[in-house]
């Protein structure tokens, strides 16, 4: 089941029926993200309480990279980090208030309620600035993710809680750039929801 943006209503993937009703429960369910922008900071939350709300008993693990991940600085590097700062602002606004979304017949309600169990913010120490090509950094992820996340099936010393900001050594400078872009007037910096 998924909700069409594009044209305003329910859909339903091919092979969802066989998930659905059948009791299907996983295990364990991994999201993953980039904080910079665009479709995974704009939607892993959403994701994450959708999830919640079908695997109720799953342990949903969410992994999320921050900008300085990238080799370079570029003219977009301020946008990225105020970007990464206004999505974990609202994760932690919202696992700790009312969250509501969805279409006006599928309407999800969550009241104080996380929507994952574990997180593991990559790049926070283990990766900044330690590669010069892009793709060596996501081989590492996927190396960590292999040994540690999948084959263990924890999070363990990699785990963090809420809150995050509290465990990302990037948060000043992240902060900073926020609000940067903001009193700047350019507010293509998009922020979905107002935050406390």
């Amino acid at each position: 089941m998924y909700y069409d943006l594009l044209q305003g209503k329910n859909g339903r993937l091919a092979n969802i029926d066989r998930f659905l009703g059948s009791g299907f429960q996983p295990e364990r369910i991994f999201v993953i993200a980039l904080l910079c922008g665009d479709t995974g900071s704009g939607l892993f939350l959403d994701i994450g309480y959708f999830l919640k709300n079908m695997f109720p008993e799953s342990l949903a693990l969410c992994i999320l990279t921050v900008p300085e991940i990238y080799p370079s600085a570029s003219h977009f590097s301020d946008y990225f980090r105020g970007n990464a700062y206004a999505a974990i602002r609202e994760l932690e606004h919202f696992s700790r208030s009312h969250y509501e979304f969805g279409p006006e017949n599928y309407r999800l309600v969550f009241d104080g309620v996380n929507p994952f169990s574990e997180y593991w913010v990559v790049g926070n120490e283990e990766f900044a600035g330690s590669k010069s090509d892009l793709s060596a950094y996501f081989t590492e992820i996927a190396r960590i993710m292999t040994e540690k996340v999948v084959l263990s099936g924890s999070l363990d010393d990699k785990a963090v809680y809420l809150p995050l900001s509290e465990h990302i050594q990037y948060w000043k400078s992240w902060e900073q750039s926020f609000h940067k872009v903001m009193s700047d007037g350019d507010f293509s910096l998009y922020i979905s929801r107002e935050l406390e």
